[in-house]
């Protein structure tokens, strides 16, 4: 009889029970799921109910502290019945709503937020009730503060944009360029205006300046190609206003200009035409400025008068501004026309115009008329107008003995103490007239009152180097910005250099202040002393054959530049 080989149906039998097993299990799971599904779903038509029911009892609150109690209880029983993000979101939009309506139920709101962030703690839409709820408490601290930023961090869906950008700058850190740096870099716009104008500004701070135009740009591509009516296939006027300031400000004003045209009111006409003088286009700027003028703005006005080529047709024009100042006082404040455009940023600057043609006026008239009309309008007192004052202190101290000007300019300053310009003006004025004792008070009491002004560290270099302290005086002046430096930083540190006999160095720093007076262009008193000590330093360096044609210059920029002119004459002797 043969053996039977019962291994295959062993195999068969092993796998048929496995098979069986895994079925069973299978059809458990399906049976639990269904049952978990029939649960879930109870539980979730039941949290509708209650939610229902909540809504109706909210409807009737009249604000007693037992009704208060009463909602309370009910927003508690359906956090416990809450299953989900969803569930939990419906409860606290219920809150939030409740305690928009009862401000002290605000505390109770952000515990509920605070329970739902410690079971869902990376869910978007509860980081984003969380942080918009956080940033009004009152108690707002630098720890509720970074705890706002952690939320925003997690806000990876560009629908939040808005708030994050938002949030950003509630939380200060569009304030300076160092807080704006550390910003997250994947924020992307998520196609509205707002949105995009604050990520262009974002770019702007971080100095991506190409980055900012090509975003702008973009934009008005995006839009202008759109299909829809008219009225929306432009961006909006403010969205024009901010794309012609920003090219405004950095060097595309024929752009600028352009732009500025695109916007229907008087505000942006005068900015257009400011565009346009800077772009070269005098006669273009003074077409609009002169229209602007029959409505007696004072900034076109002041504007006609100070690109006048006719030295009568800027007084004209000037006569037409003062006369509407003096009528516009006389008026009990009733407006005039002078004025008008109340733009943001431009009634400020057009007042700014009126109050130096006003003084511009000044200067063609007599002493006694001159100081009659700075005194006499009511809009530009001295007493509240710093360089209405400053004028009318210059004038009189033409006619006062050297010790009372410098008295009036110490009460010049105890009038209008925050006035930096005017200080800078004392400095000039008492080492100008070799008052060296005030111009140290000054200059103490600027340190003193914790002034940190660059103009105030080459005084006080020039005060070291009359005491001979030459190292502390270069100190201070290579510690002044090179960008933001004047010619006098470069010139004094020349005459540093040249006294230390470091010659070569000296003659660097004159060609240095030499050029800076140059794109300047009216201190020709100052360019022709620059000019000598250049001459000084070329013959000191054995290029003796060039100091002729440099005194030359230095007589045609200031004839009256005597030391200058002895020099070139002795060398003339010589050879």
């Amino acid at each position: 009889m043969r053996e039977i080989n019962l291994a295959p149906l062993r195999v068969i039998l092993i796998a048929g029970l496995i098979l069986f097993a895994f079925t069973g299990a299978a059809l458990t799971t399906v049976h639990f799921l269904d049952q978990g599904g029939i649960t879930a779903k109870k539980q979730d038509e039941n949290f509708a109910v209650m939610l229902r029911a909540f809504d109706s009892s909210a409807q009737s609150f009249t604000g007693s502290q037992e009704e208060y109690e009463k909602l309370d209880a009910e927003l508690e029983r359906l956090e416990k019945k809450a299953i989900g993000v969803e569930s939990w979101l419906s409860v606290l939009k219920r809150r939030r709503a409740f305690s928009q309506s009862y401000p002290q139920y605000q505390g109770e709101y952000v515990k509920s937020i605070r329970r739902a962030l410690k079971i869902y703690p990376l869910s978007q839409p509860l980081a984003a009730v969380a942080a918009a709820a956080f940033l009004k408490e009152e108690s707002r601290d630098n720890r509720t503060d970074e705890n706002i930023r952690e939320l925003l961090a997690l806000l990876t869906d560009p629908a939040f944009n808005t708030l994050r950008l938002s949030s950003y700058i509630l939380l200060g850190d569009f304030v300076t360029s160092e807080k704006a740096n550390v910003l997250p870099a994947e924020l992307f716009p998520d196609g509205t205006e707002a949105v995009i104008l604050d990520l262009t500004i974002l770019k702007i701070i971080r100095a991506d300046i190409r980055g900012a135009a090509a975003d702008i740009q973009t934009y008005m591509n995006t839009v202008n190609n759109r299909t829809a009516d008219t009225e929306d296939s432009l961006p909006s006027a403010a969205f024009f206003r901010f794309a012609a300031e920003y090219y405004y400000d950095f060097g595309d004003l024929s752009r600028s200009a352009e732009l500025f045209s695109r916007i229907d009111d008087d505000a942006s006409l005068l900015r257009q035409a400011d565009a346009l003088y800077l772009a070269g286009f005098t006669e273009s700027a003074r077409a609009i400025w002169s229209i602007l003028a029959r409505n007696m703005n004072g900034n076109s006005l002041y504007n006609m008068a100070a690109t006048s080529r006719n030295p009568d047709e800027s007084l004209a024009w000037l006569e037409r501004l003062v006369k509407n100042i003096l009528q516009s006082d006389n008026s009990s404040g009733e407006n005039t026309g002078i004025f008008n455009l109340n733009a943001e940023g431009t009634a400020e600057k057009d007042e700014r115009s009126l109050e130096f043609g006003l003084i511009r006026y000044s200067r063609s008239l007599d002493y006694n008329r001159a100081i009659a009309l700075l005194e006499s309008t009511q809009k530009f007192n001295p007493a509240n107008n710093p360089y209405i004052d400053l004028e009318t202190i210059k004038r009189r101290s033409s006619l006062q003995e050297p010790g009372r000007q410098a008295a009036e300019t110490w009460l010049l300053l105890d009038r209008h103490p925050d006035n930096e310009h005017l200080y800078q003006w004392a400095a000039w004025l008492f080492f100008l007239q070799r008052y060296y004792g005030e111009a140290k008070i000054l200059l103490n009491r600027n340190e003193t009152r914790g002034d940190a002004w660059e103009w105030a560290n080459v005084y006080r270099a020039i005060q070291f180097m009359q005491e001979g302290r030459l190292e502390t005086a270069e100190n201070l002046l290579r510690g002044v910005s090179v960008k933001s430096a004047d010619w006098p930083v470069f010139a004094n540190l020349g005459r540093i250099l040249e006294a230390q006999l470091y010659t070569a160095r000296a003659l660097e720093q004159y060609e240095l202040a030499a050029a800076k007076l140059l794109l300047e262009d009216t201190n020709k008193k100052g360019a022709s002393k620059v000019q000598y000590r250049i001459a000084r330093c070329l013959s000191a360096l054995g290029r003796g054959y060039e100091t002729p044609r440099v005194l030359e210059y230095a007589l045609d920029l200031d004839p009256e530049n005597h030391t200058a002119r002895l020099e070139l004459d002795r060398m003339n002797l010589i050879y």
